[in-house]
């Protein structure tokens, strides 16, 4: 089907057959959108889908292509590629000895990188499964591992003082930056790559030459944790999360100054997670606490937009679903949901595999 739209015109990734979500032949490249198996002519209690995971979800992560969902979980060292556009698992990554604590996508999507209570970082193709190349960085658990957005860094993070920045491509151990006392509780990436933010669990956030391990500026706060760190896609502000008096601490710095311009309590309880819209306008924050709601808050007002429910658990990560206005959400309790930003409602819950629902969708994407 050839598309008669005008250059620069958004055409609609999803299309409706029977209520379910389905590809839109006339969309080219199939990139404006994720086609998550959606029913949305079902009340959203039954719009549940297999992961084809055990256990309680340590880590959930969208590759940048928006195809595959990267799932960890307490039950097993198997990490679980979870495909988008089918609605099953893709991969099952074998060779982890502990309890899978981090998943990691590369920029172009081939690469993913596991973190595991064993010490062991796993390189992996994405399309094959086939193991990459295995970095032994202790006999501590790997908590945390990210790559930095041009590819060339691969950032880890344990349980104590220092986060290690690796060559991507050889696993080489480029530099180690350390805290002098403190635990590195948080970091995360410049868009330019050129940053690296680390928040530690006496407060202070630290801003590194990721290409020469060099102290660039620290940022003071008050005092408290900082338990979760996003850069805004333009790389001149920071958000910070953490947690103050027992009660959420959220701030916005300015990277060139050095100054909270803003800061504010958005949540009851430590603020686990956080994650900027592509496009900027929207920052997305995760409550650590019982209630584990989402906050969506407009970043030119400041004001909140959308209040998501949480159910329980610990908001483990929020990620922005590429050329949509889903956002993605993974629970330390089991669940992985996926959200529309602009109505607050919930599109999609992706559910262990003893809690799939027993019945037959017309999409076929949910299975018996």
């Amino acid at each position: 089907m050839k598309s008669s739209a005008i250059p620069g015109t958004l055409i609609p990734f999803l299309i409706m057959i029977n209520g379910c979500a389905r590809v839109n032949p006339a969309c080219p490249g199939g990139r404006a959108l994720v086609p998550f198996p959606i029913e949305t002519a079902q009340p959203a209690a039954l719009r549940k889908v297999s992961g084809g995971y055990r256990g309680c979800v340590t880590s959930a992560a969208l590759s940048p292509d928006g195809s595959l969902i990267g799932i960890s979980t307490t039950a097993t060292p198997v990490v679980i590629l979870w495909n988008t556009r089918t609605g099953k698992v893709q991969h099952r990554l074998v060779g982890h000895t502990g309890i899978g604590q981090t998943v990691a996508f590369s920029p172009s999507s081939q690469k993913v990188a596991t973190g595991c209570t064993d010490g062991d970082i796993r390189l992996w193709d994405a399309r094959s499964e086939k193991p990459i190349k295995t970095i032994h960085v202790s006999r501590n658990a790997v908590r945390s591992v990210a790559f930095s957005p041009d590819g060339r860094w691969l950032v880890s993070r344990g349980d104590g003082r220092i986060v290690r920045v690796w060559d991507s491509h050889s696993g080489r151990l480029m530099r180690k930056l350390a805290e002098s006392e403190a635990i590195i509780q948080s970091f995360a990436i410049s868009p330019d790559s050129r940053l690296l933010a680390t928040g530690s669990s006496l407060g202070s956030i630290r801003l590194w030459e990721l290409a020469t391990g060099k102290l660039k500026r620290t940022l003071l706060r008050p005092g408290g944790p900082v338990f979760s760190l996003a850069f805004a896609p333009d790389g001149r502000h920071l958000a910070s999360g953490g947690l103050l008096q027992n009660d959420g601490d959220l701030a916005l710095w300015n990277i060139g100054s050095g100054m909270a311009e803003r800061s504010w309590t958005p949540h009851r309880g430590r603020i686990s997670a956080l994650a900027f819209s592509p496009d900027g306008k929207t920052l997305a924050t995760g409550s650590g606490e019982d209630d584990g709601d989402i906050g969506l808050w407009d970043t030119d007002t400041w004001k909140l937009m959308q209040s998501l429910p949480g159910h329980g658990k610990t908001v483990q990560s929020v990620t922005f679903v590429p050329h949509t206005s889903w956002l993605l959400s993974g629970y330390s309790l089991d669940t992985i949901r996926l959200w529309d930003t602009r109505t607050g409602g919930l599109l999609c819950e992706l559910c262990p595999e003893r809690q799939e629902p027993r019945r037959q969708a017309a999409s076929g994407l949910m299975e018996r």
